[in-house]
């Protein structure tokens, strides 16, 4: 019959024979081809997905932060919102009467009172509380970073720096070694590209330019924001700044140069994730479409040295208002002007 209706009109047996999928998916042992039922097949897969989510819940537990939106959703003592690598969580004690107070009512007018806290990004515009992962740059969940977690301290990813430099068993042994903590050693990673030689350029006749740069304190802290330890959230948080400095001024047109590239492809890219990183980004890009006579561009350290300087010369002063260029800028300006083509 299937020969019949469904061959080639000849005898040789050619043609294609269809069969119910249902029919082929009947076990060998029931007399079937064995085929998988997809529908099945896919259920055992996502059976088997929950069981691994399940086993690796205290990886997904190091890394997962709730990140700040509008701070609504986001409950203050069983949440992980804290941006700290070891405990994500507010630990005193919950308050009497108030056991499902929200984020939103602990930061009012964007004052914050615990340390820790000051070091949480929060965006310009309305945006729902969301979940990250903070182990990488685009908040999202890499499985060889959840494998790499630190098998001695089980606090951080084995990287070289964490090994050497932030793992509190490696703190130990370096102490009891004669070679004491290397607190006072700077670790570059290996992978990072070395700069091309620049130097710093004026703008076009009637237009403006903007460098900005940040600067890490002894303590690891930014000057950007108070207790943030991260130089990539500080640069672009430096760079919002920026933007939001000029909507009160009048220089147009005008270009704002800085030296963290990755700021310059994340504004150019269409591609958004689930970071602060990102977040601050779209803050960015959100008032960049305000300020139509803005443009910005990456420049190398070697071109944004006044800005540097200033940055870093931040810590100590008091007093930005300067008629004059101080006396600390001087080099770097005169080596600028001399340079300059």
């Amino acid at each position: 019959m299937n020969s019949f209706f469904w061959g080639n009109g000849n005898d040789t047996g050619g043609g294609i024979r269809w069969f119910r999928w249902k029919r082929l998916a009947v076990p060998k042992v029931a007399g079937g081809l064995g085929y998988r039922d997809l529908r099945q097949f896919n259920l055992a897969l996502v059976a088997k997905q929950g069981r691994s989510i399940c086993a690796s819940r205290s990886i997904l537990t190091y890394g997962c932060r709730q990140q700040i939106g509008d701070r609504h959703s986001t409950h203050i003592w069983t949440d992980p919102w804290i941006l700290e690598a070891c405990d994500p969580y507010i630990r005193t004690e919950v308050a009497e009467n108030m056991p499902f107070v929200m984020v939103f009512d602990l930061i009012l007018n964007r004052t914050m009172i615990l340390t820790n806290i000051l070091r949480i990004p929060l965006s310009l515009r309305e945006c729902d509380d969301d979940w990250c992962w903070v182990l990488n740059r685009k908040g999202e969940y890499v499985v060889k970073e959840g494998y790499r977690c630190c098998p001695v301290c089980g606090v951080g990813l084995e990287t070289n720096f964490h090994v050497l430099y932030c793992c509190f068993f490696a703190r130990s042994c370096w102490l009891l070694s004669n070679l004491g903590w290397l607190a006072r050693l700077h670790f570059r990673d290996s992978g990072t590209k070395s700069l091309v030689a620049a130097v710093w350029q004026p703008p076009p006749l009637g237009q403006y330019k903007c460098n900005i740069d940040i600067s890490v304190q002894a303590n690891g802290q930014l000057m950007v924001v108070p207790g943030l330890m991260d130089p990539l959230l500080g640069e672009v948080l430096c760079f919002r700044e920026a933007l939001s400095w000029l909507k009160s001024k009048n220089y147009f047109p005008i270009c704002v140069e800085t030296d963290c590239e990755l700021i310059v492809n994340a504004l150019n890219s269409p591609h958004t994730d689930s970071s602060y990183f990102e977040l601050m980004i779209n803050d960015c890009k959100a008032l960049l479409q305000e300020l139509q006579y803005v443009s910005f561009a990456f420049v190398r350290r070697s071109a944004n040295q006044v800005a540097h300087t200033v940055a870093r010369a931040a810590s100590s002063m008091s007093d930005f208002d300067w008629v004059c260029p101080p006396l600390f800028l001087y080099d770097t300006l005169s080596f600028d002007v001399n340079n300059m083509s």
